[in-house]
């Protein structure tokens, strides 16, 4: 813990260590996204989820001497790192420049750093506000918490290092910046909390989200009528097209019945399951 404090609180952070870091992590994250092996792993997370990117930008912040430096050296590491990510990615991947679409939401972020760090720059100064500041980044982190263990638990040890990493995260961060008894407890007290309402929100959505897909009717004469509406389904036909609507995981087989412009009984089935959807 020691050399961690040492590390995260006292590397003289120059010009030359942010261009580093910036070049090495960029190379580095986008070399771990080529290999399909890697795919659906923990070693393709910094290139999707925001975790360690939260962990490099606050390395970096804690250690600038002013809040306008924690910003424009936060933000020229973002500016490097995100677009060399793709660019790297470029030559080995069958989308090619096609890639860069994905780069706007990280652009986006990017900007956001420039005053984002320079605010963060405040948590080192260990007072109650130094405690909300934190737990704006706790709250990014809790939101991915819930999502990574599901993975994980999905397809073990899949993502196992980037779920320990997660939790390490919000204990350490906690544990290095606030000395004072109280304002840790309350720190702590807030990341629960905030955890809480991220499982809440995750087990919500999981129970209301939605399934919807949609089919062409090949036989029969348009419009069609709907004769019947199964429990738990939501079935609507529009033109030549029938759309069905149910719970998301609500895995079962739907029998759908319509009857044509010429009155003829027109019959469709619906298989959902966890290998996909089938129409027949």
């Amino acid at each position: 813990m020691k050399q961690l404090e040492t590390l995260f609180l006292h590397t003289k952070m120059r010009w030359k260590t942010v261009l580093l870091l910036a070049l090495g992590c960029g190379l580095a994250v986008g070399l771990l996204m080529v290999p399909e092996a890697l795919a659906s792993t923990s070693l393709q997370q910094p290139g999707i989820s925001y975790e360690f990117w939260i962990f490099m930008a606050l390395f970096i912040l804690l250690n600038c001497e002013k809040p306008w430096e924690a910003g424009v050296k936060t933000f020229v590491f973002f500016l490097i790192s995100q677009p060399l990510i793709y660019l790297v990615q470029v030559p080995f991947s069958p989308w090619h420049w096609d890639l860069l679409r994905y780069y706007p939401r990280w652009g986006l972020i990017t900007l956001l750093t420039l005053p984002g760090a320079a605010l963060g720059w405040y948590v080192r100064k260990e007072k109650w506000y130094s405690v909300l500041l934190l737990a704006v980044l706790n709250v990014i982190l809790c939101l991915e918490l819930p999502s990574s263990v599901r993975a994980l638990a999905e397809g073990f040890p899949r993502y196992l290092l980037s779920t320990a990493f997660i939790v390490f995260e919000l204990v350490f961060f906690t544990l290095l910046l606030f000395k004072n008894k109280k304002l840790r407890a309350l720190s702590f007290a807030l990341t629960l909390v905030l955890l809480a309402g991220s499982v809440w929100e995750t087990v919500w959505f999981e129970r209301n989200a939605t399934f919807i897909t949609a089919a062409q009717i090949e036989t029969g004469t348009a419009p069609y009528e709907l004769l019947a509406e199964p429990e738990g389904v939501q079935i609507s036909v529009e033109n030549s097209f029938v759309r069905v609507e149910l719970k998301q995981h609500d895995y079962r087989t739907v029998e759908i019945r319509l009857r044509d412009a010429a009155g003829e009984i027109v019959e469709m089935t619906l298989d959902y399951s966890e290998e996909g959807t089938r129409w027949r």
